[in-house]
């Protein structure tokens, strides 16, 4: 069940329905909302199994003659290579319209395989990512950063795939980073899109 409101306390809902979390989109949804007023702050959560999520917040675009808006631009995000303030500092801002996240949105190398050593940031899974289990596996793990998770949880996101969400300097018949002791490039590039098209906003 979700539903989606003008004010945190759902006291005024505009929309709400059911939808199904299925394991072969590894129990991801996406909602199309209709109904929203241009330029609106909406609230909207989640129920399932009589677990209510966590509450999250989204901004409708204006319409016609806006002459202004404000985005907060990313990318490349290593998780062993850093802490996510950067993200932390954008959700503790409340004049943001969105993030546009450029691609790099997570990283596909083993632990240790890109990393500047920092003890607590360490990759999940551990090996070179390149099965679907493995691809959605990392976008889970990059999804429980707490700065990462409140920023998605205050503004909506516009993200654009880059290289590292397959492998390293990737094109249309390999990447920098595949190898053939890795299975066919065709099916890496295949398993990557389809966990970025589920776990991604």
């Amino acid at each position: 069940f979700w539903q989606i409101a003008t004010d945190i306390n759902f006291t005024n809902p505009v929309n709400y329905g059911r939808i199904e979390a299925l394991p072969e989109i590894d129990y991801t949804v996406k909602v199309e909302v209709c109904g929203l007023q241009p330029n609106t702050w909406y609230y909207y959560n989640f129920e399932a199994f009589g677990q209510i999520s966590t509450t999250g917040r989204t901004r409708t675009a204006p319409k016609g003659g806006n002459d202004s808006a404000r985005f907060a631009i990313v990318s490349c995000s290593s998780y062993e290579n850093g802490y996510f303030n950067a993200y932390k500092s954008i959700a503790q801002r409340n004049d943001v319209d969105a993030v546009i996240h450029l691609g790099d949105y997570i990283y596909e190398y083993g632990t240790g395989g890109y990393s500047q050593g920092i003890s607590n940031r360490v990759e999940d899974p551990t090996n070179e990512i390149i099965s679907l289990s493995d691809y959605r596996i990392r976008h889970s793990h990059y999804k429980l950063d707490n700065d990462l998770k409140r920023l998605h949880q205050v503004v909506p996101f516009m993200t654009v795939w880059d290289d590292h969400e397959s492998a390293n300097d990737a094109w249309k018949n390999g990447a920098e980073n595949h190898n053939s002791g890795e299975g066919p490039w065709a099916a890496r590039l295949a398993n990557s899109t389809k966990a970025y098209q589920e776990w991604m906003p």
